[in-house]
C-alpha cells in the first residue's frame, strides 16, 4: 500500500514536557516542530505528525513504538547526534539486531531510540522509535522514492 496511514497520533505527556519533546525532535531529526500551549506537534511526513499533549493522567510507558522514515545523510545524522548521547536503543525482544556502531545499523536499514531527553540528559518521555532507512525491506513507497518525489 502506498496510503498515508495515520494523520496524527497523540500522546499524553507529564506537565512542561511537550517543550523539552518539541526541541529533542528539532536537535536529533530536524525534524519541523511546532510549540502550542499545553503541546508540541512534529512533523513526521507529509500531513503527518505526533501530537504530545500535557496531561495530569500519564499512562505507564506499555512498550508501543512507531516506525519513522528517514532519507540518506538523514539517517546516518540522526544515529550519530544519538549514539553520542548514549540513546540508541538496542531492544531485547529482537537479539538478532545490534546497532551498537554504524556499520550495523546500516547493515539493517534501521536502529532504535526509546528515551526522549531534555537539554539535561533527564528522560522526559518513553517512546521506541524504529528508524528506518528508505533501504529497510518494509518501505512501502519505494517507487515514489526512484522516482524522487520523497
Amino acid at each position: 500500500s502506498e496510503g498515508l496511514g495515520l494523520r496524527a497520533v497523540r500522546f499524553a505527556a507529564a506537565r512542561g514536557a511537550p517543550a523539552a519533546i518539541c526541541r529533542f525532535y528539532r536537535e536529533t531529526f530536524d525534524a519541523a516542530t511546532a510549540a502550542r500551549a499545553g503541546g508540541c506537534v512534529v512533523g513526521v511526513g507529509t500531513d503527518q505528525s505526533l501530537e504530545f499533549f500535557e496531561a495530569d493522567d500519564v499512562p505507564a510507558y506499555d512498550g508501543h513504538h512507531v516506525a519513522l522514515y528517514v532519507n540518506g545523510d538523514a539517517f546516518v545524522e540522526a544515529y550519530g547526534r544519538l549514539k553520542a548521547r548514549g540513546l540508541v536503543f538496542n531492544n531485547p525482544r529482537f537479539p538478532q539486531f545490534s546497532y551498537a556502531t554504524l556499520a550495523l545499523a546500516l547493515h539493517h536499514n534501521e536502529f532504535r531510540v526509546r528515551d526522549l531527553v531534555d537539554d539535561a540528559g533527564a528522560v522526559v518521555y518513553e517512546l521506541e522509535h524504529e528508524i528506518r532507512s528508505l533501504l529497510h525491506p518494509g518501505f512501502a513507497a519505494t517507487r515514489l522514492a526512484d522516482g524522487g518525489d520523497l
